[in-house]
């Protein structure tokens, strides 16, 4: 009898462990990042929109039991924070709201379709997967507009798979993804 009361509560235990939740934060720009943008001459407006959940995907125990959820706080600002960074390096000055009075300033808008990232639990070794679709649309004064769709994906194993990794992991397939959209869109 004892015995079937510990098996109870181990499973008990599992499903409770699903309601886990692993938050992924963002900090901010850095103060160096925003110094950079402001040397910069080119103006150009950017605009992050898309139903952007937080909630990024879960991690699981032997692959299949859910051991927990990954969330992304504050999504939207991850992503143009992204953005900003990598229009910075490219010789921009991001603008974060339209100034009409500007003529001739570009405007980016970013919309995210899908945003994932899930851990799955092989024991000795864990699987991190991720993947991001974003639609770039680029608008320039008196030319027609240029849009893309980027979709990035990637997974990797590692020996943890916690919050440092994982939010490491999202951090480089963000980057990878904005580089690829300003790449096809040749900024």
């Amino acid at each position: 009898m004892k015995f079937k009361h510990i098996i109870y509560l181990f499973l008990i235990s599992i499903l409770n462990l699903g309601c886990l939740t692993t938050p992924l934060t963002f900090e901010g720009l850095d103060m160096d990042v925003l110094k950079l943008a402001k040397s910069n001459n080119n103006l150009i407006n950017l605009n992050v929109d898309g139903n952007i959940n937080s909630k990024l995907g879960n991690q699981y125990l032997f692959l299949v039991i859910p051991f927990g959820r990954i969330e992304l706080e504050t999504p939207k600002k991850r992503i143009m924070s992204t953005a900003y960074k990598s229009l910075s390096l490219l010789g921009y000055f991001p603008r974060l709201t339209k100034f009409k009075e500007i003529p001739n300033v570009p405007e980016l808008k970013i919309e995210v379709n899908e945003i994932s990232l899930s851990g799955f639990d092989l024991l000795i070794y864990r699987k991190i997967s991720g993947r991001i679709s974003v639609k770039a649309t680029l608008s320039l004064p008196g030319k027609p507009s240029k849009s893309v769709v980027v979709l990035t994906e990637d997974s990797r194993f590692s020996r943890y798979a916690f919050k440092g990794e994982l939010q490491r992991f999202l951090d480089r397939l963000l980057d990878q993804n904005i580089t690829e959209v300003l790449d096809e869109l040749r900024l």
